[in-house]
């Protein structure tokens, strides 16, 4: 299977100072979980990700250069 045809929320860019810039995400990684969720797209991330408070860490599963592995995010503020 070609992790192009995946489903899930592909990461563009990361902004210094975000969560994202201070966990292990990086640009061209592809979301496809967080929590015990799976991730189809952004909105279903959007979605999932307000079901936290700032401070939380969840499990974000992601697929990069073909292989998937589950990295721990501690979430900022909204728009962080």
């Amino acid at each position: 299977m070609c992790i192009r045809d995946s489903i899930g929320a592909w990461i563009t860019r990361v902004v210094d100072g975000t969560a994202a810039a201070v966990s292990d995400l990086a640009v061209n990684d592809l979301i496809v979980g967080v929590g015990d969720s799976p991730i189809s797209s952004w909105p279903d991330l959007a979605a999932e990700i307000k079901l936290y408070r700032p401070g939380d860490v969840v499990d974000v599963e992601i697929v990069r250069d073909g292989e998937r592995f589950v990295t721990q995010v501690a979430l900022g503020d909204q728009g962080d």
